[in-house]
Order: structure tokens, then sequence, then C-alpha cells
């Protein structure tokens, strides 16, 4: 923490500093205090939008670099790579959301010889009626794709919001630290917003994902405490403290008296975990974050990777969120034939050119429900996307200057062979929004457009088990409504 520049990150006002220091109260700086309770960051201190050093892409993956493979990454602030026995385990994390957003296609030059356990986070956002098993066979054969030869020595599938997984992920941790204890420390590396605080934090408190704010109590989880080998500079998440002695939490009950509310709100405070920041904006993490377990088990947050093209760097806070689902997705199939187009918001657009043998081709959207679908024709798709973007369509949010800022958007040419409308032939993922499962009969040719850098990928399809002769969403002229969907009276279902 500092009191000297305020644009920098780990700035606090000075008297807030002062009283930190004779109170001895955990404090978290500006910067992470408006991630925490306004999810948002000015953009001095945004990853990606800051001119600082210490805040561009580059510094993360030499920080990664330096973490995995022992390189010195020392920046002009002086700052260096934590100094640790090695590294002995990595805990590789993708979001099963958006994989092809999260997917770290330089990671084998950095893993090597180091074992490797592979986890699929945000597991609760998976539509209803996600087959696991199939799920854990789909992730390890798409990394494999993406990863080439390197082999995860085992897969988990998580939620670190509903804590399922996470006890076992957590003894698979262990057990696999037990056997690479010679050969260093584990860390748990991936891209940007890709959940790896929130599992952290997850694994020192069972219950931290269900709420926002310091645990009032331990809950039995892995670890002990958080700090960091960092200096000034570094995100106020890497100024933990240890948690209070055994002793301390006696004081006061040996004697049989009893504690009055302060004392006891005190001790439990104090006694409470010391979590990580957490948030749904890209470059949260700063600098490498030491959690100190039990059984001297050491375990690394590393910063996450922003990468070339990542969506959630080219929007505001606000968008970033609207893009995020927080339950499970319900997908949204539509009908549209050749010459349509279906509009994901302002952000992308997928163009029918052919639809096979049959005059239409099903696309079973799995986006945020914040994300508005509006079909149209391509000779009006422009015109549209210009006129109702921040209305009608968001995100974005904003008119014409908004679509301005964002750039011209790229084209990407896909063909799918349909197996029939009973059964999903591929996905089409868009990083950072999601997928569209392509449903019909021959050859199908598709238009998708997207913001330049940002990754459109054919792939296998994550649930192929979608039937495109029923329960098609239509479309009222200004919203998509999914079937038998009514509203209590007898009203539509709710739109998108």
């Amino acid at each position: 923490l500092q009191a000297n520049e305020e644009g920098a990150p780990g700035f606090l006002p000075r008297a807030h500093l002062e009283r930190s220091e004779r109170v001895g109260h955990r404090v978290v700086c500006t910067r992470c205090h408006g991630l925490l309770h306004q999810n948002s960051a000015d953009k001095e201190v945004r990853v990606g939008h800051s001119a600082r050093e210490e805040l561009s892409p580059r510094r993360f993956e030499q920080l990664l670099e330096a973490c995995l493979l022992g390189h010195d990454a020392r920046s002009p602030s002086g700052v260096v790579a934590p100094s640790s026995a090695g590294c002995g385990l990595i805990v590789y994390l993708v979001d099963l959301f958006d994989l092809e957003g999260s997917a770290l296609h330089t990671l084998p030059e950095l893993v090597g010889e180091t074992p490797l356990i592979l986890v699929g986070t945000k597991a609760d956002t998976l539509p209803p009626g996600t087959s696991f098993p199939r799920i854990d066979k789909w992730l390890r054969t798409a990394c494999r794709e993406r990863l080439g030869a390197l082999e995860p020595a085992e897969v988990h599938l998580i939620s670190a919001a509903t804590g399922r997984g996470v006890a076992a992920l957590g003894a698979a941790v262990m057990r696999w630290a037990e056997r690479v204890r010679d050969r260093g420390d584990v860390y748990v590396v991936g891209a940007a917003n890709v959940g790896k605080s929130s599992l952290i934090n997850a694994l020192i408190d069972p219950s931290a994902g269900k709420r926002r704010r310091r645990p009032v109590g331990p809950k039995g989880g892995l670890a002990a405490s958080a700090d960091a080998p960092v200096d000034a500079h570094a995100a106020d998440e890497a100024q933990g403290a240890e948690v209070v002695e055994e002793e301390a939490m006696g004081d006061g009950a040996d004697d049989g008296t009893a504690l009055d509310l302060a004392q006891a709100r005190a001790l439990a405070k104090a006694s409470a975990p010391v979590l990580l920041t957490a948030s749904h904006l890209p470059g949260t993490t700063l600098q490498p974050v030491r959690v100190r377990c039990r059984d001297g088990l050491v375990i690394y947050d590393t910063p996450g990777l922003v990468q070339a093209g990542q969506l959630a760097t080219l929007l505001t806070p606000q968008e970033v969120s609207l893009l995020l689902p927080r339950a499970p997705v319900k997908p949204a199939q539509l009908s549209l034939g050749r010459g349509k187009c279906l509009l994901l918001g302002g952000l992308a657009r997928v163009d029918v050119l052919e639809s096979g043998f049959a005059q239409a081709v099903v696309l079973a959207a799995h986006v945020a429900p914040a994300l508005t679908l509006h079909p149209t024709s391509l000779e009006r798709a422009d015109a549209v996307r210009a006129q109702h973007c921040g209305a009608m369509l968001t995100p974005p949010l904003g008119g014409a200057e908004r679509l301005r800022a964002l750039g011209d958007l790229e084209t990407t040419d896909i063909e799918v062979e349909g197996v029939g409308f009973r059964r999903a032939a591929a996905d089409i993922a868009i990083g950072g929004i999601g997928w569209l499962a392509v449903v019909g009969d021959g050859l199908i040719r598709l238009r998708v457009h997207a913001p330049k850098g940002v990754r459109v990928v054919p792939r296998e399809p994550l649930n192929p088990n979608i039937d495109g002769t029923r329960g098609n969403a239509r479309f009222t002229g200004t919203r998509v409504v999914a079937p038998r969907e009514k509203r209590r009276g007898g009203g539509a279902g709710r739109g998108r």
C-alpha cells in the first residue's frame, strides 16, 4: 500500500493508511475497493488500458514465465517474481463457458515436465441437464487440440460460486503436492478473469463464493493465510495478514467471563481467513500472491494473462458484467433461413449464407441473458445495428460513437456438415460471448462478424443433444421469446 501516487496500484489516502497502521486492521487500496464493491476501476489502473508498465499484458507474461521457469522478471520499480522452491505442480484453469477466450496457447512452452491438473471453472453456468462425464471427456479433447501433447494428470470441473467440485480438487492438489514436494510449490495459472482468485478463496473458505464480504469465522478450508513477496506497487491483495494465534483467541474465556458483542465481533473478524480480491474485470491480481496452507503446502495465485483480442479488454466494466452468466444458461433456439442473420447485441453477428438441404438452419445461442438476440435480414443488418446499439441491442452500452470506438468487425467464414435436425453438428464459439450450436441438414455456410482479434472457432458440440424440430424461440419484432414461457396472468414470456 502507498499514499504517494494516486493513479498507481496500491494507493490509499494517507489518513486511511496511517489509521490502518495504528489500528492494525487489514485494508484495501482504492483500486481493489472499487473492484470489490462497485465492480469497476479507473482506466489508469485497468490492465490493458493503463499506460503504466506494471499494468501491461506483456509484464504479466513475464511474471508468469518467471514463476514457472525461474526467470528474473525485474521491472523498473524493482519488483521481482517470487523466489520459492520452484514450480512442482501447475493447476491450470479454463472457463467452461468461454474456453476459446481463456485457453493459453503458449502454456506448453512453460510447463515442460511439470505435472498439471486441468480445471474447468464456472460449471454452474452450463445449461440445465448437462452431462458432466461428457464435459470431462470433451474438455480433455478440446485442450489436447489446443495444447498439443500436453496431457493433464487429472481433470476437475468446479464452480467456486456454488462449491461444486472444490473439495475434490483441494484433495487432489494436496495429494499431488505431497508427491512433488521436493520439486517445488503449487502455482495456479490461467487467463485473466478465469476465476483463479475465486477458486483459492473457495479453498480457503468453502462459503466464500456465496458472498462478497470477508467471512466472519474459519470454515475449515484448505488454506490458513495469504501474503505475497512484492513491493509497495503490488496489488493490495498481496498485503494479507497472518491469522491470529490460537492463544489470543482464548482471552477472556478461561475464567468463564462472557465476551460482550463488540469483543466477539472483533475476535471473529481477527480469526477470519484473509481472502484474495476477486473481480469479473481482467487483471485483478497484479503480482504473484503466496497462500500458505496446512502441512507446509504453498500455493501461488498468479496474475491472469490478458490475451490479444480478449473481448473484456475492449469493453467497459458495465458491459463486461452483461456478458457474464450467473446461473445455468438456457439456450435460445432460432430458425434462420438463407439470407438471414442473427445479431448478438451490437458485438457480433452470424450470417446464414447456405442452409443445406433445408430452407433454414437452427442456431442455439448459449449466451448470457443480458445479451440481446435480434434476427434480421442481411440487407438490414448494418442499419439495425447502427440504429439500435445501446438501446434494443446491448451490449455495448452507447450508440454510434461507442460502435466507432469498438472498430470494424472482422469476418470468419465457417462450413458445417449438418447431421439432421435432432442433433447439433458443431458449435461456433465466439471468445468472450459464448457459443452457438448449429443444427441442420447438409452443407451449412455461415459468416461470423466479431470485434478484431476475438477468436471465432468451430468445434465439437459441447452438447450435441439439441432437437431443432421443437423448442425454437419466436421473434416478436423487438425481442426473442422462449416457447411456452408464460408470465403470471398468462402474459408472454420474458424476451431477450
